[in-house]
């Protein structure tokens, strides 16, 4: 696959190699590279951080969306789930203001709408953009990562979660 983009897969770094190794990391290197976006990175998280950096501005400039838009609704999807412990919340959160957003973000096949429920693609982003959402919370001087992390259970829900807190900080 990443010969396709003219990248030697021989010549990755064993990192990059064993990361790519996971179909959903390839899944995301991929849809980067076919946007002309291929880059080297050394963790899940650096992915994930250009892969959401890359959509959002996407989301923004093909689907000519507001960015504050995208990110408001982001942010009601992952309060939801993240405060109720859910991979999905009501679709009706997809409706009104942020419906410009949802069908951008459902179009480019970030988020999902079935059965009255909206989910994101795959976990691994409400993960990470629930890591993301503490990060800046904490730098805004709100709830620190570790009194966010002693005030939920420590489910498998957090398993990943906790390892994307720990790359970024």
């Amino acid at each position: 696959v990443v010969a396709r983009f003219g990248i030697d897969y021989a010549s990755l770094p064993a990192r990059e190699k064993l990361l790519l190794s996971n179909a959903q990391n390839l899944q995301l290197w991929w849809r980067l590279a076919s946007d002309g976006q291929a880059l080297h990175f050394s963790s899940r998280a650096e992915l994930l951080r250009s892969f959401w950096k890359h959509y959002r501005d996407k989301a923004v400039q093909a689907c000519h969306v507001p960015r504050t838009e995208v990110d408001a609704l982001l942010e009601r999807l992952v309060s939801f789930m993240d405060s109720n412990g859910r991979l999905d919340a009501p679709s009706m959160a997809l409706d009104g203001q942020h419906s410009r957003a949802a069908e951008a973000l459902r179009t480019l096949g970030i988020i999902d709408k079935s059965n009255d429920r909206a989910r994101f693609a795959h976990q691994s982003h409400l993960d990470y953009l629930t890591i993301e959402r503490v990060l800046l919370r904490s730098l805004d001087g709100h709830t620190s990562p570790i009194e966010w992390l002693t005030g939920h259970d420590q489910s498998l829900f957090r398993r990943d979660q906790v390892r994307f807190l720990l790359q970024l900080l």
